[in-house]
């Protein structure tokens, strides 16, 4: 459902609130040393960066409804109140709570801006009716009362976290114009006896689930772009293979099986192809395949081990790593594997 907004144009500055309220600035000097004969200019990049302020959000009471209980309401408060703190743009507190301290975000905005201060609410209700629950969320200016958005989530009684994370990725895209971060699962790798399986879980360390259950090793997970796949390394057959394995199901749905290590999938943006290391022509290299699992094609060809490839955004290049010249590097090519290019000049093993 769209959000029904009751905004009208003294409040179209919201998507520009970070760059009113934060005031964390990047500073990023470069200084160029000069060169003799072919010595190679460095480039050093020192990033700082000041004092931050959140954008302050008051968490009104939760009000539970039909068979709701103040159990539930208190959850969802719990649950929002930590999304919106974990996304590092606002600070959330409940009604009955104060931002004090020196460092408070509330008291720098309020010694810095205007007599009465820029200040949000959420006003939650929760609804539950048998094994279906109902979020409904407010989101009003203190200041002059308005509603600036509001919006209802509907799902399964088991899904109530989902549902506010949902509402915290969304509260954050209003402030800021940016995709949340709470919807985000984590993949990794744990030990269960004598294996080590795959497991994910939500981005608050929540809903841990096991993936794989091959009894071996399984290792270098990596989302698929829609986040319906993981490729991951495993070695079930007794020789490191690539996997591609459904998240829903745990089906393993594609695989690419030859001799030699194969390890380091990472998508690419589009979900088209997979960049990866093997060894399976003698040496480390660095391959892609298609999103099946097929069409494999060498880019990179040197005596030197290359390897943990990883997408530029836009998809036209690769970085990786390689030790051609003495020292692990990163080095930067082409999608094809063409304009090879060192990018670090400094690092050891």
């Amino acid at each position: 459902m769209k959000f029904l907004h009751l905004v009208n144009k003294q409040y179209t500055h919201l998507k520009q609130l970070p760059f009113l309220v934060i005031r964390g600035l990047l500073v990023v000097g470069a200084v160029l040393f000069s060169f003799e004969g072919h010595a190679q200019t460095e480039s050093y990049l020192r990033v700082e960066t000041n004092a931050f302020a959140r954008i302050p959000v008051e968490l009104k009471e939760c009000q539970p409804l039909q068979q709701a209980n103040t159990k539930d309401a208190s959850r969802v408060l719990d649950i929002l109140d930590n999304d919106l703190w974990m996304s590092s743009v606002i600070a959330s507190f409940r009604t009955d709570e104060q931002l004090g301290g020196s460092n408070s975000p509330w008291l720098e905005i309020s010694s810095k801006g205007p007599a009465q201060p820029f200040r949000l609410e959420v006003h939650p209700k929760v609804t539950i009716a048998n094994d279906r629950v109902k979020l409904e969320a407010e989101l009003i200016d203190s200041n002059s009362r308005r509603t600036l958005a509001q919006k209802t989530y509907n799902g399964c009684r088991d899904n109530l976290r989902l549902l506010v994370h949902s509402l915290a990725d969304d509260i954050v895209n209003i402030l800021t114009g940016e995709q949340g971060i709470a919807k985000s699962r984590i993949a990794f790798t744990a030990k269960t006896g004598e294996s080590k399986e795959i497991f994910f879980m939500d981005f608050d360390g929540t809903n841990v689930r096991q993936l794989t259950a091959t009894a071996s090793l399984n290792l270098t997970p990596a989302w698929s772009h829609d986040a319906r796949l993981l490729a991951l390394t495993s070695y079930q057959n007794y020789n490191p293979n690539l996997l591609l394995v459904e998240v829903v199901s745990g089906k393993i749905t594609r695989h690419f099986q030859t001799a030699g290590l194969q390890t380091a999938p990472v998508w690419s943006p589009d979900g088209d192809q997979i960049a990866f290391t093997s060894t399976h022509e003698g040496n480390a290299e660095i391959y892609v395949m298609n999103a099946e699992g097929k069409r494999v094609r060498r880019l990179t060809h040197h005596p030197s081990v290359d390897s943990s490839p990883t997408w530029s955004p836009t998809g036209r290049e690769l970085a990786f790593t390689s030790d051609r010249l003495g020292n692990p590097q990163v080095f930067i090519m082409d999608a094809e594997g063409s304009n090879v290019r060192r990018l670090t000049l400094e690092g050891n093993y």
